[in-house]
């Protein structure tokens, strides 16, 4: 997982990316050669379990339809949103005695 918690960008640009996977590799055509690399992986094998759909690559940039799959964290990251946003969902302890 690149980013956790409400740091879950919409788009995750190539220079994002390169310094996350490979924080001491200098940014130049290597290194981008290898995350277009990661980046064909990650089509090629949604596209062979028929999910290629979640996935968007753009010209130095990528991101995933996050309404297009269920996933347990972004289902978490929404009702931790509507709970903060609403207060607890949980009793307090001198509501349960």
């Amino acid at each position: 997982v690149l980013y956790s918690g409400e740091n879950l960008p919409e788009n995750v640009t190539m220079e994002q990316a390169v310094d996350l996977l490979w924080p001491n590799r200098p940014y130049d055509e290597r290194v981008k050669r290898l995350y277009r690399k990661a980046v064909r992986a990650i089509v090629d094998t949604l596209e062979r379990y028929g999910l290629s759909e979640v996935f968007v690559n753009n010209r130095g940039s990528c991101h995933i339809e996050r309404e297009k799959l269920e996933c347990d964290l972004y289902t978490f990251l929404e009702e931790k949103s509507l709970t903060e946003m609403s207060g607890s969902v949980l009793p307090s302890a001198s509501n349960s005695i």
